[in-house]
């Protein structure tokens, strides 16, 4: 596993990203991929998950910036949007390296 430093860019996505799993795995353990893109004012929030509950991204996006108001000052995001292309309700299942 590889540290990535809290402080960049790449570790606030990594920080959002996670912060979505939590959200989704709030009341029971879902399988959940997700990947998040930083396209400047706007992140990419890519995935999918087995969970029904659609998250709403708005409330979810708003109780991220004030969790990590300071660090996003830090790097220029006061208001951020986010494009939400989660697909909901799909079985994962775990590909086989050695075939």
């Amino acid at each position: 596993m590889k540290y990535i430093n809290e402080n960049s860019n790449r570790g606030l996505v990594n920080l959002f990203s996670n912060y979505i799993v939590n959200q989704i795995n709030k009341d029971k353990q879902y399988d959940v991929v997700i990947e998040v893109t930083d396209c400047g004012k706007f992140f990419v929030v890519n995935g999918m998950t087995n969970s029904d509950k659609i998250l709403d991204m708005v409330k979810v996006k708003e109780s991220f910036l004030e969790s990590y108001k300071s660090l996003l000052t830090n790097f220029g995001y006061e208001n951020v949007n986010v494009i939400d292309l989660i697909m909901y309700g799909n079985e994962l299942s775990k590909k086989d390296d050695y075939a």
